[in-house]
């Protein structure tokens, strides 16, 4: 196929127009469940989905009044942002960026793991301008852009791009190390075909061809690939059902997999393409022109409860870890060993991995996450056996957090990432001694049972230097304390009177646990703290949302997941989430944006657990600033940025929250 012909075929394709007959009625050859997202289509082409912040992005050229491509008799396509809801369903969409859409085509996207780059497919223009080769066509390129404050910045072409053909539909790999693309440069094996290129430092290698065993003499396009090491694409020159056909192949390993068609009923005998999947290989979406949609092209949802077949778990990384005294080299058996998944802010994952604290003081209030002790978290992953080593299997694509900890000894914290790293290479981890024993306690209630979220202050006799812990979920908390120093330990939490009590190291004998017994409050008794109650309110600023829209960043709801936390502690707590913005836009856009921010905190939180009766949202626009930046007056960033927030005004609470002391944040 020529160029011009690919290009042709180019644009039939984001148009919907490869038509077939009706599709074969085949069986699958497991369930598959498939669903049109009828909320997030159109009557227009949308199609060629992304994953982006508890959303998708889209392509769609569903835009009234817009400029019209004079070669398919329609708006340009733009790209569009569609949250999900509960059941991962898309939602009502939006226009995704106002800096990558342009006036001319925006194609499908791709983003790294952080989401803070995108990649993405445009018309070849220059100064805003389509820019046409010598016969007259518009070429698509690949640009790539980063996060900025207020939207995607830095917009650049890239290196591999030329006037000449076509490069278009990336799609980064897991590790953010290959783009996989699809292009009719020429040397390829005819129409369009599927290239990868590796990353090489802050730039781009050469474009390899994939090859026979993927590319043929009519065109492949749209691919994604997936962390099992599954390359999914489009194709209409390996045969199948008709029309364009979705294929997956194995290229994770030296030796690729064999080609494999999706089947009935994700292909049909019209278009299919632009798929999308999750880790498990259950869930995903892709796009269809079938019979039945509601535009020319729709996105549709699927299903499978075994998983789509030849998605097989990537293959693991293998860590052999080898535990050993700093001082010495000597092997350290029973040392515990506990693995964590680390987000790119330092954060580790994991349910219950975190307490939340409800801090401040004269109605300041804010909540705070704690990290609980590493032994407070569960039983570890492995022990270290006599020659102080052991094997583990981790994902390859995922940053860990390990902690090593030993009796006797300080634990250590190591930061690890298999990907700059070889499967299999033995990794030391020292520690050192400690010149502490550690004070295992419980807290109790009077009648026995333990208390749980409970606030021991520990005081050192020697040095009077007071550290602070708390119980688990089962009343146990744990401190490595000095030796031959006695200590204080003072036990409180809100509706019980702070209890003192001593304890001195070599009363406790070894793997004995020292008990801190509370008495609860009696009518009328005062508890040592200031609870808070019905119209208290704690301002959350450090939920970060996209550019000028209600999409929460991943990763950024930290405020959030507090909120979330405490409303499991307290289930009798019931709230209004009330978002605010600055002055700067017009009254009622600010009202409307406030009003959808309010509601996708309310829907992260019943993601989280919460139930939605619990949470009333509200949003307040501008009309409550906390300081003077109001229309007419000018104000710096930061100053503006004072009045965005969500705020949290307690309806209801049936026991007291415990609130500490505001630090500094």
């Amino acid at each position: 196929m020529n160029i011009q012909k690919a290009l042709v075929f180019l644009l039939s394709l984001f148009t919907g127009a490869l038509a077939g007959q009706n599709p074969r009625q085949n069986q699958p050859t497991s369930e598959v469940i498939i669903q049109n997202a009828a909320l997030v289509n159109s009557s227009e082409p949308d199609f060629s989905p992304a994953f982006y912040a508890n959303g998708l992005v889209f392509v769609s050229s569903r835009l009234k009044g817009g400029m019209v491509d004079h070669q398919t008799g329609q708006t340009y396509f733009e790209l569009f942002f569609s949250p999900f809801n509960q059941e991962g369903i898309p939602q009502k969409a939006k226009l995704f960026s106002l800096e990558v859409n342009s006036a001319l085509h925006e194609g499908p996207v791709t983003f790294d793991r952080e989401e803070n780059t995108i990649f993405f497919t445009r018309s070849n223009q220059q100064m805003g301008v389509s820019k046409a080769d010598k016969n007259g066509h518009v070429v698509l390129k690949i640009y790539q852009a980063v996060r900025g404050l207020y939207d995607w910045e830095g917009v650049t072409a890239l290196p591999f791009n030329q006037d000449s053909f076509s490069c278009m539909h990336p799609a980064l790999s897991p590790d953010g190390e290959r783009l996989f693309f699809a292009s009719n440069m020429p040397g390829g094996y005819g129409g369009m075909d599927i290239y990868m290129v590796d990353k090489e430092g802050t730039g781009w290698a050469e474009p390899i061809n994939l090859g026979p065993e993927i590319n043929t003499a009519r065109d492949e396009a749209f691919p994604f690939m997936h962390e099992s090491g599954v390359l999914f694409f489009a194709s209409n020159g390996h045969g199948g059902l008709g029309g364009m056909d979705l294929f997956a192949m194995d290229i994770g390993s030296a030796r690729w997999g064999a080609l494999r068609n999706l089947e009935f009923p994700i292909n049909t005998t019209y278009d299919d393409f632009g798929i999308i999947v999750r880790p498990d290989g259950k869930k995903g979406y892709f796009s269809s022109n079938r019979k039945g949609g509601k535009g020319k092209d729709d996105i549709y949802f699927f299903e499978t409860p075994d998983g789509l077949q030849g998605i097989l778990e990537p293959e693991l990384f293998i860590l052999r870890l080898k535990i050993q005294d700093l001082a010495t080299n000597q092997a350290l058996s029973n040392a515990a060993i506990y693995i964590f998944e680390r987000t790119p802010d330092g954060r580790i994952v994991g349910e219950g991995a975190y307490d939340v604290e409800v801090e401040g003081s004269d109605g300041d209030f804010a909540l705070r996450m704690v990290r609980k002790p590493t032994e407070s978290m569960g039983a570890p992953q492995a022990i270290s056996g006599r020659s102080g080593e052991v094997v583990m299997q981790l994902q390859p694509f995922r940053e860990y957090m390990i902690v090593v900890s030993k009796e006797g000894y300080k634990p250590s914290e190591v930061s690890f990432s298999p990907k700059s790293a070889m499967s299999g290479d033995p990794m030391v981890v020292a520690l050192a001694l400690s010149n502490c024993s550690t004070i295992r306690g419980v807290v109790r209630n009077t009648d026995g049972s333990p208390i749980p979220d409970a606030r021991v202050r520990i005081i050192n006799g020697c040095s009077r230097e007071e550290k602070e812990v708390k119980s688990n979920a089962v009343g146990v908390f744990s401190y490595c304390a000095e030796i031959g120093c006695v200590y204080t330990l003072l036990g409180d939490k809100s509706g019980y009177p702070a209890t003192r009590q001593e304890v001195s190291l070599v009363d406790v004998k070894a793997g004995g646990l020292v008990e801190v017994v509370l008495k609860p409050a009696t009518s009328g008794e005062s508890t040592a703290n200031n609870p808070l109650g019905v119209g208290t309110i704690i301002v959350m600023d450090k939920i970060q949302y996209d550019f000028n829209k209600s999409v929460i960043r991943n990763g950024q709801a930290r405020d959030l997941e507090a909120l979330a936390r405490l409303m499991t502690i307290y289930p009798g707590m019931e709230i209004e989430l009330g978002a605010h913005t600055d002055c700067r836009g017009a009254a009622d856009y600010n009202l409307q944006l406030s009003q959808e921010r309010a509601e996708s905190a309310k829907s992260y939180l019943v993601a989280k657990g919460i139930a939605a009766g619990r949470i009333k949202a509200m949003g307040y626009g501008e009309s409550k600033p906390r300081n003077g930046c109001i229309d007419g007056v000018f104000c710096t960033e930061s100053e503006y940025q004072f009045n965005v927030r969500t705020e949290v005004k307690v309806l209801k609470i049936d026991e007291p929250i415990h609130v500490s002391p505001m630090r500094n944040r």
